[in-house]
């Protein structure tokens, strides 16, 4: 996966390097710094890690401090960020591909940073309008129409910028108003339909060799990605601290980053700051730093701690469902949660520990871990042999139950992650006499959910879109699902619709469970979902760096929106460290008391 790429290593401990092979030497004082530790005998390495615990973030993530931009320079370098990307969705010439606009970034980088008043900027802004090819236009949108738009709710583009006459002259707001106003075509160089209306802005050029030695292609890359959220993405609006601020938040950060390492950790961060579950950002340089082996566990936060949920099927291990989890190699959990929480993307809180749960397992090495934990015989401690990520998902993937099945009191089963489309027609069939069917979306679905709709009484409309309106980059399109003969059908199933969620119901889980609640005599039962709906835009970033994001906004009929928020239960229940090790389904068994009722 490696090979070939240059990776950077720390000059200040070289003997973490002996005796290991070139990958695993890479990065080792990252690890160090994000806890990720050696094999369980390097004690001196433990204590290295508690004296520099206070300046953790400075060394792994970068710091604004340390960064050559002042709080004037970042605001013109923000201008001139937004200029650009503005250009890049709006001018004709630009748009079909006609100028290479990374050259462009580029080339005016160094003035950029020396810009100091309005006038500065107006000579950068021309010469940007220029080299784009002028003021152009596909056609004109007129000012009342301009106006109906600016002012629509689905308008989530902010050009509050542009009517800064302390940032932009009269002169330049009037050039790129007039641009503004073209009617951009749906199919364009940078942007094009992805699945389901979702923006596929998977053209630009990596820039990968570049990366590690030159500034101006950092920060083409914060540009690159802020802009693609400024104008594509759906949620914007509930991203909880404006987009702008996050702009000025890392400009100086991505300028103070002297490494690979510094440059794609903080890179990370900008991309979990739209506080998306979906929003996965990984690398290279990043999952070298993270580690390439997960430890044989699941991990759950309960009742505050960090519990076994259950370790991996066919893996021997002291582990048992409801132990509590200490210390790895070491290091406490809470002092490795500090760090990690900055790395992982999560709408919720929900979503939010569930990932940091799964990094705490990841390692840097394949040598046995040493885990301290708790479990009903005291404070113990077992060493634990970690997999490879791939060889951790073939097991985890393992389920043997049945995928539907009929419990006592004739209530039926049904395992969403397991049930296929072509066998929904039986297990309807099977469960048609039941008194209840719960339906267990702890997990990803198969693409059922239509299948099963033509079975349920569904109350249509169930759902409702924010799609982008290719035509007016920033704004989108709002529509809503319709009401079809066979979701309004009298024939259908007529027992209670019992429909299980947690954190790990994400995505299209999340808008399966939608459907099943609009069914008649539903109810939800679990705890909050991962609150990140919407088919994916995926983007690769210099570096190599690849992150994803919701392309797609999901809304109840009503208009509230889904994201970050999830799916609510009617009934709130979750599992308890009591529950887990006498090994008990305790959402299960709730489900099963409402279902007899």
């Amino acid at each position: 996966m490696n090979k070939g790429r240059r990776i950077l290593r720390s000059p200040r401990y070289p003997d973490l390097s002996l005796g290991r092979s070139t990958f695993e030497r890479a990065h080792a004082e990252d690890r160090q710094i994000l806890g990720l530790f050696a094999p369980s005998g390097s004690y001196y390495w433990m204590r290295r890690m508690l004296a520099i615990c206070s300046v953790m973030m400075i060394s792994a993530l970068g710091c604004a401090e340390n960064s050559p931009f002042t709080q004037s320079s970042t605001k013109w370098m923000a201008a001139y960020i937004k200029a650009w990307g503005f250009l890049k969705y709006y001018h004709p010439d630009v748009t079909q591909g006609k100028v290479n606009w990374d050259s462009t970034f580029l080339a005016q980088y160094q003035k950029a940073c020396s810009c100091n008043d309005a006038k500065d900027f107006s000579i950068i802004a021309s010469d940007l309008i220029h080299t784009a090819g002028g003021v152009k236009s596909y056609g004109y949108r007129s000012p009342d129409e301009l106006k109906v738009l600016d002012e629509s709710d689905t308008n989530l583009l902010d050009l509050r910028w542009l009517k800064d006459r302390s940032l932009v002259t009269p002169d330049i707001q009037r050039s790129l108003d007039s641009i503004r106003s073209n009617v951009v075509p749906e199919w364009t160089s940078y942007v094009v339909h992805g699945e389901s209306g979702t923006s596929d802005v998977g053209s630009d050029v990596a820039h990968d060799s570049d990366v590690t030695t030159t500034m101006p292609v950092r920060m083409l890359a914060l540009a690159r990605y802020w802009n693609v959220i400024e104008y594509f993405a759906p949620d914007k609006d509930v991203i909880g601290e404006s987009w702008d601020s996050i702009l000025y938040r890392f400009i100086p950060r991505i300028a103070a980053s002297t490494t690979e390492s510094e440059y794609q950790l903080a890179m990370a961060e900008c991309c979990n700051s739209i506080h998306d579950t979906h929003s996965y950002t990984s690398s290279a340089t990043i999952d070298s730093i993270l580690g390439q082996y997960v430890l044989p566990i699941r991990l759950s936060r309960i009742e505050g701690k960090v519990i076994v949920r259950r370790p991996c099927l066919g893996i021997s291990t002291s582990l048992k469902p409801g132990d509590e989890i200490l210390a790895i190699n070491g290091m406490r959990l809470s002092d490795r949660r500090k760090t990690l929480a900055k790395l992982a993307s999560a709408s919720n809180d929900a979503a939010l520990e569930r990932n940091i749960c799964w990094w705490m397992t990841r390692c840097a090495y394949k040598d046995s871990v040493l885990i301290e934990y708790r479990s009903v015989n005291g404070i113990q401690s077992c060493k634990v042999k970690p997999l490879t990520i791939e060889e951790f998902k073939k097991i985890v993937e393992i389920d043997s139950s049945k995928h539907w099945k009929i419990l006592d009191g004739n209530i039926g089963f049904v395992n969403m992650g397991e049930l296929t489309v072509a066998e929904v027609k039986q297990a309807m069939s099977d469960l048609a006499r039941t008194k209840a069917i719960i339906f267990d979306v702890r997990n990803y679905p198969k693409g059922t959910l239509w299948s099963l709709a033509t079975y349920l009484r569904v109350n249509a409309p169930w759902v409702s879109w924010r799609r982008p309106d290719f035509h007016s980059p920033g704004s989108f399109i709002r529509e809503s699902s319709q009401t079809n003969s066979y979701l309004s059908s009298t024939k259908g199933y007529r027992g209670r619709v019992i429909v299980l969620v947690n954190e790990n119901t994400q995505s299209h889980a999340e808008y399966t469970a939608m459907m099943l609640r609009r069914a008649e005599r539903s109810v939800v039962i679990g705890s909050q979902t991962a609150g990140a709906d919407g088919n994916v835009v995926r983007m690769t970033l210099p570096g190599g760096i690849h992150t994803i994001f919701s392309g797609l906004g999901v809304f109840y009929p009503d208009g509230k929106p889904t994201q970050r928020v999830g799916i609510v239960p009617d009934i709130h229940v979750e599992p308890t460290i009591a529950g887990l090790r006498a090994g008990r389904d305790e959402v299960l068994e709730r489900a099963i008391e409402v279902a007899k009722e």
